[in-house]
């Protein structure tokens, strides 16, 4: 790793300590001349200075450029926020330690008091109205956006039932037919008089909401008409087809057959488990041939069940 060239700075570490690149197994052996050896060791240790200064001035200045293209790329990449005084901002806590993975990272909101640079601040408690010790990096503190309480009414009126039948009743009056006139120009007056009915109701509601007001109305429980479908295990419809369905006598009953589930020699004749209709298999019975009728007969010679010893 010592050995290895870093890219920001241009040399190795081995380098900038030694002055001299350093040797690897694969490197080969390179003959120096005789001459350009120094004659003692005052003029190497004057040397070997002057090249690690080359090489120092030269690590300072790679450094700084690097340094300067790290900040402009990291504030490319940033969105400025600017904060005014009076603005509400949370807090991040930075919880550590067991246990606290599931607490709170933010707290607040605060209130920025004073603001001494671009990126210190000082944080005031809204409730306390006590200023924080410490300024605060703006680093630790994000946007917050606390709505006034309750500003305007935002919703609708509750429905009232004594104003609803109230309106229903001023809605179905009507004018009688004994004060409308056939004269054409009575007829302006009945649609102004309408209005001014109409206005009156508008009216008379106002005022029986302001007087109706705390009795809300119970809207009714609505009920789903969607049919509700039985599971497939409780449908026997979806095993077999009505063709298929065949009827076998047991002590003058009639059971209908749903399938042969296996079959067996018991005392010298050949039975079957039988699993019927509209029952679980676990109370399939044993039956002998002579119990089926012609239709279960046919079904069972048509597809034998497996047998079992």
């Amino acid at each position: 790793m010592n050995n290895t060239v870093n890219a920001c700075l241009g040399y190795s570490p081995f380098e900038i300590v030694y002055g001299r690149r350093p040797n690897f197994p694969l490197t080969g052996h390179f003959r120096q001349d005789i001459n350009t050896l120094p004659n003692d060791c005052h003029e190497y240790v004057q040397n070997l200075c002057a090249r690690l200064e080359i090489i120092r001035s030269e690590v300072k200045e790679h450094a700084l450029t690097s340094q300067i293209k790290m900040v402009e790329r990291v504030n490319d990449s940033l969105n400025p926020l600017q904060y005014a005084e009076h603005d509400y901002v949370y807090l991040s806590k930075n919880p550590t330690g067991q246990g606290q993975k599931l607490k709170y990272r933010y707290a607040g909101p605060y209130i920025i008091h004073k603001i001494h640079s671009p990126h210190m601040v000082v944080l005031k408690d809204p409730d306390s109205q006590k200023c924080l010790p410490n300024p605060i990096h703006i680093n630790r503190i994000k946007p917050a956006y606390v709505r006034q309480p309750n500003p305007a009414q935002y919703f609708m009126d509750q429905v009232l039932a004594s104003d609803f039948s109230e309106t229903s009743e001023l809605s179905n009056t009507t004018v009688p037919h004994s004060e409308i006139n056939d004269n054409d120009s009575n007829d302006t007056e009945n649609d102004t008089g309408k209005i001014l009915m109409n206005n009156n109701s508008n009216n008379a509601t106002d005022e029986q909401t302001k007087k109706c007001k705390g009795k809300s109305i119970q809207s009714p429980i609505r009920k789903s008409t969607r049919l509700k479908k039985k599971p497939a295990r409780f449908d026997d419809e979806s095993f077999t087809d009505p063709g298929d369905k065949t009827v076998s006598s047991d002590e003058n009953r009639f059971y209908k057959v749903k399938r042969i589930l296996a079959r067996k020699i018991m005392d010298g004749t050949m039975s079957y488990l039988v699993h019927f209709i509209g029952e679980p298999a676990q109370n399939a019975r044993w039956l002998k041939e002579s119990d089926f009728d012609k239709k279960t007969r046919d079904l069972i010679n048509h597809r034998l069940p497996p047998q079992i010893l």
